[in-house]
């Protein structure tokens, strides 16, 4: 019977050393710590143990803020140069306005640039009747003269 007493104390003892732990002075009563979290883009903060009848909960919502922008000509627009989230300071250039003249405005250059091309052929053209005419023993001077005023004028 002793025998049967003695496991018993020794089985209880045991069973006591395991269930309290065995880590050297962890008393569970301070602030518990946490460790860094690793790649993770979230704030940590100290958990403590509290009465949980204190605690108080809040509704909560979070609404995104707008900002309607205005322009003074009509358009569309061609360009957002930032995305949601960047950080831009005054001066920024957030996005292009392009106004409704745009595509007549890009008509036009398009047809300077013909003509700048056309003013170039009829330039060679006349450099070429030119030399024919000298070739041909002609008078050439004025010809020459009346190619230079053309060539110098503001196109």
């Amino acid at each position: 019977m002793r025998s049967r007493f003695f496991r018993s104390c020794v089985a209880l003892a045991a069973a006591c050393l395991m269930l309290t732990g065995c880590a050297k002075g962890s008393s569970g009563t301070g602030p518990v710590e946490l460790l860094d979290a690793a790649n993770a883009k979230l704030d940590s903060a100290v958990a403590q143990k509290m009465d949980l009848s204190r605690t108080r909960v809040y509704n909560a919502s979070v609404v995104p803020a707008f900002e309607e922008l205005s322009f003074d000509v009509d358009g569309y627009i061609y360009g957002i140069y930032v995305s949601s989230g960047t950080e831009v300071e005054e001066g920024d250039v957030l996005a292009t306005l392009v106004s409704k003249g745009y595509d007549e405005l890009k008509s036009l250059k398009s047809e300077i640039e013909n003509l700048e091309t056309s003013n170039e052929e009829r330039f060679k053209k006349i450099d070429a009747e030119i030399e024919l005419a000298k070739l041909a023993g002609e008078y050439t001077a004025e010809k020459e003269l009346e190619a230079k005023h053309e060539r110098n004028l503001p196109s």
